[in-house]
């Protein structure tokens, strides 16, 4: 039997020339919305003369025979996938050239529902069974929604394109002549189909998976094992119960809107899906479907009541003063519709490909198809009924004196809408995301962080120069959105030290759990010690808590000086007291002797977790310090713990002797203030230690205990020679706080 693990796959050429294919093959694909959509509705409308609920009929019984793939499944490992679209598509081919030659004279009802449920079926048991599956077989989890996003732009495109042509053709009806014309179209998208889709190359299955068969125990099997058919399956159905197949008819026969305007909102529909579909594809495969789907959920119920500002059209002569404003909303309603509609697609295709196994793809996907389609010819059958024995008796009413419009669709649409959207974000909390790092924020993020720069930018990750990736990397660490984590991880494994790098610190700044996840992966990594240091400061700024088992092993003497000092460093930066223990051991003479760095990042770590415990060891490791970046560094953090100001460490140059610094800053002050400290000033002006001493330890005991000012005593009486920790003693006598100082009097 064949295994996840065995089951046949194609190589990466076969998968990248199968894409191209199928993005030819699908190229047209969009123009079927002539023979099954919007103009067919018109045509039906305008030339047959059928009713709302005719109307409805048909867009419900096109679903229904979707549901004979199921009985259709056990055959097609056996026929093989391309040979089922290839028979399909001459099927399709057929019926569109029936309607194409058949006079409207001679299309009664029962005629013309014959002719669209052959094509409806040919379709159903073509692309409709298989051709989820075969992406599947030519994509991985890494590039499916890019790959999506680019076929579904391509088709997309075009059919925009034939959409901007027909309101130039179409009038306030449409005519047959018209109509015959544009099937002249889908009939040139069937033959691109058929010419491109037999170069696809296809999964050879062994021949125990290749029986046919009515295939009810894979079925089974796959209704009672599969995530797909649980909450997806629900979401995907409520989805449609959000939708009104019949409007376009509604927009007619109650606002009585003229075809070509109904064209224009359809070209307005399809641009903006065309245009975003790049860009959601990218944002599905970063951040997942989950925070995808609920952000554009949220960003739905929003537009939702757009609806109720769309005015009904004036039929008699010479009132046009609010139509303008009626085209404009309806134009701007279905573009932004397109835009989300084209997100939801996307996000609700990555589910599917998410939830499924290889195994069960087939039989999984096409139930799931199925149960959709037999919820939408119920939602169909609904809306005729809907619009033809509610909305059109009621009428429309006004509110707000002219300003929202009222009727039974409006209210089913906005509502519905809004009780879908929160129900599907509600379901979403138990499907787990593709992308588990990433939340509903970095969706927002993502649309809000210049994605379409980002997008340009990243075409720069493999320029030839080595410079131009440096500045790459650079560039997209300092952008807040998420899309560019994935570039940066590809850049980790560039074949330049400094493009690695700069990859790695521009990681840093970007608060991510997948960033820290592939730097800790980097870190353990024998291969890539060459860039350890850099990797351990990364996890650092990232504060990623599961790198500290691996941050305490890079303090062992095996590792470079430069690296455990980084992984010290970032040891502190994670907060967690559980490194203590290792970075106190790193407070030994042999490594104050061996690497200054290293014990000031060790004691640097300390004073971060607040671990005062150690406060004696740590100034004296202090007065060990004789680089001067050392030195400055530690003491300007100690400034802060001894709660007085670090101003005279900052102003220091490199020749300013740490004494000298204090002085030179206390020179600034007001007389006043110089008599008032007269006598530590003279301690510090002659290098008197005794006395101070003296002066420090008698102002510790009347301020109270404090474990950083009792290290301080406790270093300073273990030493008789001026060095920083006199000189951090005698900052604290000038310039420590009012309240400090008032409990010392």
């Amino acid at each position: 039997m064949t295994t996840p693990e065995t089951a046949p796959v194609l190589t990466a050429g076969e998968r990248l020339r199968g894409q191209r294919y199928a993005l030819l093959a699908n190229l047209l694909a969009g123009s079927q919305f002539i023979m099954q959509g919007v103009i067919m509705m018109l045509y039906a409308n305008d030339v047959l003369g059928f009713t709302p609920r005719r109307i409805s009929y048909i867009l419900a019984a096109a679903p229904l025979v979707a549901l004979l793939r199921l009985a259709f499944l056990g055959h097609v490992r056996a026929i093989g996938k391309i040979r089922v679209l290839t028979v399909t598509a001459v099927l399709r081919l057929v019926s569109v050239l029936l309607m194409l030659v058949i006079p409207a004279a001679w299309l009664n009802f029962p005629l013309f529902l014959g002719i669209l449920l052959l094509f409806s079926l040919s379709a159903h048991l073509g692309a409709g069974v298989v051709w989820q599956p075969l992406i599947r077989d030519i994509t991985t989890l890494e590039d499916r929604g890019r790959f999506f996003a680019r076929m579904r732009f391509c088709f997309t495109m075009v059919s925009a394109l034939v959409s901007m042509v027909i309101p130039l053709i179409v009038g306030e009806q449409i005519t047959e002549l018209q109509f015959k014309g544009l099937l002249l179209v889908v009939v040139a998208g069937v033959v691109n189909n058929l010419f491109w889709v037999r170069r696809i190359p296809e999964v050879r299955h062994p021949p125990e998976a290749q029986r046919s068969g009515w295939h009810f125990a894979a079925m089974g099997r796959a209704l009672v094992s599969s995530r797909l058919l649980r909450g997806p399956l629900l979401i995907a159905c409520i989805f449609v119960l959000m939708g009104l197949p019949i409007y376009p008819i509604y927009l007619k026969q109650m606002l009585h809107v003229p075809s070509s305007l109904i064209s224009w909102r359809l070209f307005a529909s399809a641009l903006g899906g065309a245009f975003s579909l790049l860009l959601w594809g990218r944002v599905a495969d970063q951040i997942g479907f989950k925070p995808m789907l609920k952000g554009l959920l949220y960003l739905t119920i929003l537009v939702l009541p757009s609806h109720l500002l769309i005015t009904p059209f004036d039929t008699t002569p010479g009132h046009d003063v609010h139509e303008w404003m009626a085209v404009a909303i309806l134009v701007l309603h279905a573009f932004v519709g397109g835009i989300l509609g084209a997100g939801i697609g996307i996000a609700m295709t990555t589910i599917q490909h998410a939830l499924v196994r290889s195994e069960e793809s087939l039989e999984a996907m096409n139930i799931f198809q199925g149960v959709s389609m037999l919820v939408a010819s119920l939602v169909a059958l609904l809306a005729g009924v809907l619009l033809e024995n509610v909305a059109i008796p009621l009428g429309i009413a006004t509110q707000l004196d002219g300003w929202l419009y009222l009727d039974a669709v409006r209210i089913y649409v906005v509502l519905a809408g809004v009780v879908g959207s929160l129900g599907i974000i509600r379901i979403l909390r138990s499907i787990p995301n593709s992308r588990p790092y990433f939340d509903v924020n970095d969706f927002f993020a993502a649309l809000t962080g210049s994605p379409l720069r980002v997008a340009y930018v990243q075409r720069q990750v493999y320029h030839s120069d080595e410079t131009t990736r440096i500045q790459t990397a650079d560039w997209l660490g300092r952008q807040s959105s998420p899309l560019v984590l994935d570039s940066l991880i590809g850049l980790l494994d560039d074949p330049s030290y400094d493009v690695r790098v700069a990859a790695i610190r521009a990681l840093a700044p970007t608060g991510g759990a997948l960033a820290g996840e592939h730097l800790l992966a980097a870190l353990g990594d024998p291969a890539r010690q060459s860039v350890a240091d850099h990797v351990a400061w990364a996890l650092g700024e990232l504060g990623y808590a599961p790198a500290l088992d691996e941050l305490c092993k890079h303090l062992a003497p095996t590792y470079a000086v430069r690296t455990r000092a980084m992984a010290a460093r970032a040891l502190g930066k994670l907060g967690n007291s559980a490194a203590a223990p290792a970075l106190e051991a790193l407070l030994t003479a042999e490594n104050l002797h061996t690497s200054q760095h290293l014990v000031s990042s060790a004691c640097r770590a300390l004073l971060r977790l607040g671990h005062t415990e150690q406060m004696g060891r740590i100034f004296h490791m202090l007065n060990g310090l004789s680089t001067r970046e050392d030195r400055y560094e530690l003491m300007d953090v100690l400034c802060v713990h001894l709660e007085i100001s670090n101003q005279w460490v900052l102003k220091a140059d490199s020749a300013t002797s740490p004494r000298q610094a204090l002085l030179d800053y206390i020179s600034l002050k007001s007389r006043s203030w110089q008599r008032a400290h007269a006598e530590v000033v003279a301690h510090v002006q002659e290098m008197a230690f005794a006395p101070l001493q003296r002066a420090f330890t008698q102002a510790c005991e009347q301020a109270g205990h404090d474990p950083v000012r009792a290290g301080l005593r406790d270093a300073l009486s273990e030493t008789a020679q001026w060095g920083p920790v006199a000189v951090m003693a005698s900052g604290w006598l000038l310039l420590r706080s009012q309240s400090t100082r008032g409990a010392t009097h």
